[in-house]
């Protein structure tokens, strides 16, 4: 037999190709958008991650930065050298501040704001242009009256440039009123998920506050404070958790400290929303590549079947089973390259989208670099994969002979004899166990015996759309989660549920509040929370100290119902390592005391670090302050709510910190939310798409005798594309179910485990019966339409067609 030439092999390998270009196309489709997905999302993670922890480092954010405020004399400096005659202390960097309460655009603020002096000389901070989607040069100085913010405060206030922000530091007196003159770059508190957020001034601007404050006396609602940020001694060879109990030691600390944070803290605060969209997102990129495999599969076994006769015509030519399996490889690997070159193309668009959409969630413009050595290395992981998968797929071709080719044998007909006496008696066999073609159900019944007949086929396209109804039922279970108003994340986030809180920092009383309130609805229920800094084994956190600890988000072991008891939340305890029964000693502004941990509780605030106590127990350690108490109330008609939220802003404006369940920065999260639902349905169809249309495709060809045959009996093609429609109507439906059935076991443990990095012990979506089976739905019915439109061929079938081509 003549040997089958290279070029003979390359002429082969080009037909094939063009003779099954749709499954090409398919796989490519799929791969481009996976791989797009792919390479955005390792740059975001890798270009966010680095550029955060650089920014931290350039601006001298150190080891860690404590807020403080009331400092003795007004002066930040003392502390500071108290600090660095510490050995573990290499040196520690000041900026004054003024905390103050603030109103923008009609709405104030949940989160008092820090007015910073515009250092430009020692905090060089970069200058975003009024879009935030790139830089400009910055000034050497502010004018008077002037404040540059962070981009987020776009997202949280809908702040643009040239908008008026008004500061309100003494009672009864003008505010200070400030104009946006730009935004810019603040990787210390510039996230949408961090509710403190400063703003630059100039220095005779807050020299002046600092006066106004200073003589208000009592009257005084801004405080002065300071940002030390502290550095280690690298040759101390102490870590972060050292450190931070080494400074608690330092005298008069504890009583000016506000918070503290590291600079691993600070860093996972600021990319928290990022990073949790990012997991997400992976998951997608995950189930499309596995649709992606699905899909090349069934092309496989499809494309086999089909050439079965021409494979056995190349061995006949001399061409080996081992020259086969190259051509094969190359043909369906061809898609899976092809789509990640293309994808990786595609990607320097879309990274350069989403690094700029970054800027109102975290505060900073991300750098927009393709992630080389990352996407490299899951490219070739994702080659040798289906590399491996493709080779296990088309292992049957050894079975294929020229006789194959003599006899017109399929791959169905080896599977039932041999290719000389085995396929009329299983054909025969296959016949009987047919199901029966009924007159008056004719196109049920045609639809049934075709799913029959081609099971195998239609594996592929279930498989398919079970994978994406897994991955859409996903999404939808977390956006019931968060709710229309964000409230399932809020859950997570405070340690006890509430209406409205009212926190009184001046000329107001709780119980004016609560008439206010009851002019619009009843009062049904209320406590009192207050969440002042401790430090827990030397490790700084915020204690939430309640005076009805029953209402504590408990999840293991109980609530802290003596003086000597506390809650931690799980990160406290997987990350300090302490459970429940162990004695941690906690300490605060008058001294320190022992208490026995006794509850794991969900809070998810400063990411998770926080330990719980009743009000007992704080007042071991703390000083009881009216003004630290933020009263909760529970109303009888929630519709009511901003009405008396309205009511209480304008009776005690600058007096009480008035919020409800929720903070500015959430509601970026409930529409980002809302537009990864609307992307899961393009996904969604696109998916389905494809699975269909090579599905479809395949089939049509395969029973392309037998639709001459029906049209020669008067079937119409309507007739016959609704038939073909029913039967990806039955495919898709179990697909639903099944990914459907999945996705209620498996959503809340993936989705969970994800969340749990960013400080959310407890995950569970319940969603509304009626938002369960969406999906599967939406599966269906675009595998309905999409069947209908890729069987429109089935119009051109005729007897004379099927001739010629027979012919």
């Amino acid at each position: 037999m003549t040997p089958y030439a290279p070029r003979a092999l390359a002429i082969t390998l080009k037909s094939t190709i063009l003779r099954h270009k749709g499954s090409l196309a398919g796989v490519l489709a799929l791969m481009i958008v996976a791989s797009a997905a792919l390479a955005t999302i390792l740059a975001l993670q890798a270009n966010a991650n680095t550029y955060e922890r650089e920014e931290l480092q350039r601006l001298g954010y150190g080891d860690i930065t404590v807020w403080a405020s009331n400092l003795p004399g007004g002066s930040a400096e003392p502390m500071a050298d108290a600090l660095e005659a510490l050995d573990e202390v290499d040196h520690v960097g000041t900026q004054t501040l003024v905390y103050a309460d603030y109103e923008v655009n009609g709405e104030h603020s949940d989160s008092e704001g820090q007015l910073i002096v515009y250092d430009r000389e020692h905090y060089d901070y970069r200058l975003l242009n009024d879009q935030a989607d790139g830089y400009a040069d910055a000034p050497a100085s502010l004018n008077a009256g002037e404040t540059m913010v962070s981009p987020a405060m776009r997202s949280m206030f809908d702040v643009q440039v040239g908008d008026t922000i008004a500061f309100q530091v003494v009672r009864g007196g003008d505010p200070e009123e400030f104009t946006v003159a730009g935004y810019v770059e603040d990787p210390f508190m510039g996230s949408s998920m961090i509710g403190m957020k400063g703003f630059l001034i100039t220095a005779d601007d807050a020299q002046r506050i600092a006066e106004r404050i200073e003589n208000a006396g009592i009257d005084a609602l801004g405080r002065l404070g300071a940002m030390l940020h502290i550095s280690a001694n690298p040759e101390s060879g102490v870590d972060a958790t050292e450190l931070n109990t080494r400074i608690n030691e330092v005298e008069g600390l504890r009583q000016v400290v506000e918070s503290a944070h590291t600079v691993d803290a600070i860093a996972g605060f600021t990319l928290t929303a990022l990073n949790a969209y990012i997991g997400m997102l992976l998951a997608f990129v995950v189930v499309l590549v596995a649709v992606a495999g699905v899909v090349l599969g069934a092309s496989i076994n499809a494309d086999i079947e089909q050439d079965t006769h021409v494979l056995g015509v190349y061995k006949a030519l001399g061409c080996t089973t081992g020259m086969l399996r190259v051509m094969l490889l190359v043909q369906h690997l061809l898609g899976v390259v092809l789509g990640l070159a293309i994808g990786a193309g595609a990607s320097l668009w879309t990274i350069r989208l989403a690094a700029r959409s970054t800027a109102d969630s975290t505060g900073l413009l991300v750098p927009a670099d393709f992630p080389t050595l990352r996407y490299l290395g899951c490219a070739v992981a994702i080659v040798a994969v289906f590399t491996v998968f493709i080779l296990v797929k088309i292992r049957r071709l050894a079975c294929v002979t020229p006789l194959h080719a003599i006899q017109g044998a399929t791959m169905l007909d080896m599977g039932r004899g041999d290719a000389t006496d085995g396929p009329a008696s299983g054909r025969g066999e296959s016949v009987r166990r047919r199901p029966p073609l009924r007159a008056r159900s004719l196109g049920w019944s045609m639809a049934v015996r075709q799913l029959h007949d081609g099971r195998r086929w239609y594996a592929g396209a279930c498989l398919v759309v079970a994978l994406i109804v897994l991955l859409s039922s996903m999404v939808v279970r977390v956006d019931a989660w968060l709710g229309t108003d964000g409230r399932g994340l809020m859950d997570a986030f405070n340690p006890a549920d509430m209406h409205i809180g009212v926190q009184c920092i001046g000329d107001c009383t709780v119980g004016q509040a609560r008439d206010i309130i009851e002019a619009h609805t009843d009062v049904v229920d209320e406590y009192a929370l207050a969440m002042p800094g401790v430090a827990l084994n030397g490790t700084d956190m915020t204690a939430n100290v309640i005076t009805e600890p029953e209402r504590f988000h408990i999840l293991q072991g109980v609530t802290s119902q003596t003086a000597d008891q506390v809650v931690v939340t799980e990160f406290v305890s997987r990350d300090l390592g302490v459970g429940l029964g162990d004695v941690v000693t906690l300490s605060s502004d008058q001294g320190s005391a022992r208490y026995t941990v006794v509850g794991i509780y969900q809070c998810a605030n400063d990411m998770g670090l926080n330990v719980g106590l009743n009000a007992e127990g704080y007042a071991r350690i703390g000083r009881d302050n009216p003004q630290m108490w933020c009263h909760h109330f529970f109303l009888a008609s929630e519709s009511a709510k901003q009405e008396a939220l309205l009511a209480l802003e304008d009776d005690f404006g600058g007096n009480a910190y008035i919020h409800e369940n929720a903070w500015p920065g959430l509601y970026g999260i409930v529409a980002a939310m809302r537009m990864l639902v609307t992307a899961m349905v393009a996904v969604t169809a696109l998916v389905v798409f494809v699975a269909v249309a090579l599905s479809g495709a395949k089939i049509l060809a395969r029973e392309r005798h037998d639709l001459v045959v029906c049209r020669l009996i008067g079937l119409t093609s309507r007739y016959l594309r609704v038939s073909f429609a029913i039967r990806f109507a039955v495919v898709a439906a179990v697909g639903a179910v099944v990914g459907t059935v999945a996705a209620a076991f498996a959503t809340d443990p993936l989705v969970g485990m994800l969340l749990l990095l960013y400080g959310v012990s407890d995950f569970a979506s319940h969603p509304a019966w009626w938002r369960v089976p969406l999906p599967g739905l939406l599966a269906v019915v675009l595998a309905v339409a999409f069947a209908y439109l890729v069987s429109g061929s089935i119009r051109h079938v005729s007897l004379q067609r099927e001739l010629v081509g027979d012919a």
